[in-house]
């Protein structure tokens, strides 16, 4: 796969290998792969349509399409992809699904994940029976 990364320089952009030579070069040769969005895509596409439902109910999932949609998804720029040349924003939509007008609602649900964990985290410690160390070798002398 040869994907192109927009890096300023003087030829243009510098496809993922040339940054993955010069990552080496400047750690003593200690080899460094970079994560591919293509992998991204297939675990989406490989998830059985009933189990979609827990895909977007991960808080990781929407963090990870709220960091796409919101640092990739408005820039115009032409890279190079296995289809050819395209905008980053066009290749996010088509070949990921993110769109940047869906940032808002992945905003409200981070808040609403973090009211859910809230709330059940004030319920759990408000009528939960938690003893400590001391109740229960109390409870193990009745006996």
């Amino acid at each position: 796969m040869k994907l192109a990364i927009p890096v300023q320089s003087k030829e243009g952009f510098v496809s993922a290998e040339e940054v993955e030579k010069k990552v080496s070069m400047l750690m003593d040769g200690k080899s460094l792969r970079l994560p591919s969005t293509e992998a991204a895509r297939d675990i989406h596409v490989l998830i059985p349509v009933w189990w979609r439902w827990y895909y977007w109910g991960s808080p990781i999932a929407w963090t990870i399409y709220g960091i796409f949609a919101s640092q990739f998804g408005d820039i115009k720029t032409v890279i190079d992809t296995p289809q050819g040349p395209q905008r980053v924003d066009l290749y996010l939509k088509e070949n990921l699904g993110h769109e940047h007008d869906f940032v808002i609602p992945v905003f409200f649900a981070h808040i609403g994940w973090v009211l859910l964990f809230f709330f059940v985290f004030a319920y759990g410690i408000k009528f939960l029976k938690l003893h400590s160390a001391a109740e229960l070798s109390d409870l193990q002398d009745v006996k």
